[in-house]
């Protein structure tokens, strides 16, 4: 289990390994623009619902998530956060791949009443050991709870801004191409506003989003 701070460009490269045979791939990224995918169920949820629609789907993952369906179904109710991660523990444990990558990003943007049940999935995780299972989350390096996430992680990487702020650069060269609202923009004014927020982003994707939001309204750059 490793634990990144960068953004989710890790999860557009690895989950292209669930085309490879006897590998699966599941991922979550934590946005601040949406309330609903900050929330833990919502993490646990997804998660529960790319391994049972993924082209390996096994009769095991199946029976997991079924009987959490039918249980809540009759009467009526959403599953419980324990609910939740026992469920993801079985579907964990029973897969039967070589390798079962979970990507995590943007974990700094989640709720602040998703900590202590993200802790205790974590630390039910580790307890479990299963060897098939390669965990990776990524977050940006301040925040509150980071000392305790380390301690529960195999591995801590900080990857330097330069480098975060090539993957802005990324980001944006995206945008430009296919947000309509910057698409028309002519080359010129576009590569202006590559340069000039991948200059001043300070490995900060937020500060960059914000940025984009505010020149949507302009009709051009020197507006």
């Amino acid at each position: 289990m490793a634990y990144f701070c960068s953004r989710s460009a890790i999860i557009n490269h690895v989950k292209s390994l669930d085309a490879h045979e006897n590998q699966m791939v599941a991922f979550y990224f934590f946005d601040f623009r949406d309330a609903f995918k900050q929330s833990f169920n919502n993490l646990v949820s997804t998660l529960l619902s790319q391994l049972s629609s993924s082209t390996m789907l096994q009769k095991e993952i199946y029976l997991a998530i079924s009987k959490l369906y039918d249980n809540h179904e009759k009467l009526r109710s959403k599953p419980s956060e324990r609910d939740l991660i026992g469920t993801l523990k079985e579907v964990i444990s029973v897969v039967k791949v070589e390798a079962l990558f979970i990507i995590i990003d943007g974990l700094d943007e989640m709720g602040n009443q998703g900590f202590m049940p993200f802790f205790q999935l974590i630390e039910e995780l580790k307890i479990l050991a299963c060897s098939h299972l390669h965990l990776l989350i990524a977050s940006r390096p301040h925040i509150s709870y980071a000392h305790e996430l380390e301690q529960l992680c195999s591995k801590t990487i900080c990857i330097e801004k330069e480098d975060v702020n090539a993957d802005v650069a990324i980001f944006l060269a995206d945008t430009m191409k296919n947000d309509r609202t910057f698409r028309h923009h002519g080359l010129e004014a576009k590569n202006q506003i590559i340069d000039s927020l991948t200059r001043r982003a300070d490995g900060m994707f937020r500060w960059v989003d914000c940025q984009l939001v505010a020149l949507r309204p302009c009709i051009g750059l020197n507006n």
